[in-house]
């Protein structure tokens, strides 16, 4: 984590709290990472490229294809804030492989009301119940599991 602080503006590692049993009985209340082995960073192109060459054979960078090379693949800050204000505020969620969740048959919604309100997300299926999905393209998903109303929906273009 140091090896890459260095040379980013910024790095997130999503955490959640979780209670374990002590070995005197009591309940503590104990932080890990939320999706274990993901860091995400903020940085320029030229930056990217120091990373990538610190961390061969040591982690894998996200990549998608142009039409000439592999770049790394970049986060919009709309889709990375919504991310990070989901995961500090809801306590309501699993984590979910964007390959099951087929998220281009989802609607684009953003919640207008409740306590969820402000989030953005994607309304799928999941066996057979219906969730807001709020993922990190090509990288993570994130479940609400709370109901949300549909009348507190509003359909995004």
């Amino acid at each position: 984590m140091e090896l890459i602080a260095t040379h980013c503006k910024e790095t997130y590692i999503p955490m959640e709290t979780i209670q374990q049993m002590g070995v005197n009985g009591e309940v503590n209340a104990t932080e890990r990472p939320l999706i274990p082995g993901i860091v995400f960073f903020r940085c320029d192109s030229k930056e990217v490229l120091v990373i990538r060459e610190l961390l061969t054979d040591k982690a894998f960078i996200y990549h998608h294809n142009t039409r000439d090379h592999r770049e790394p693949a970049p986060i919009s800050d709309c889709e990375m804030n919504n991310f990070r204000r989901f995961v500090s505020y809801s306590h309501h969620y699993e984590i979910a492989d964007c390959n099951v969740v087929n998220l281009s048959k989802g609607h684009r919604v953003r919640v207008i009301d409740g306590p969820y309100k402000g989030f953005e997300g994607t309304v799928c299926r999941v066996k057979g119940n219906r969730h807001l999905v709020v993922a990190v393209t090509g990288v993570c998903a994130v479940l609400l599991i709370d109901y949300i109303p549909q009348a507190f929906l509003q359909k995004m273009e």
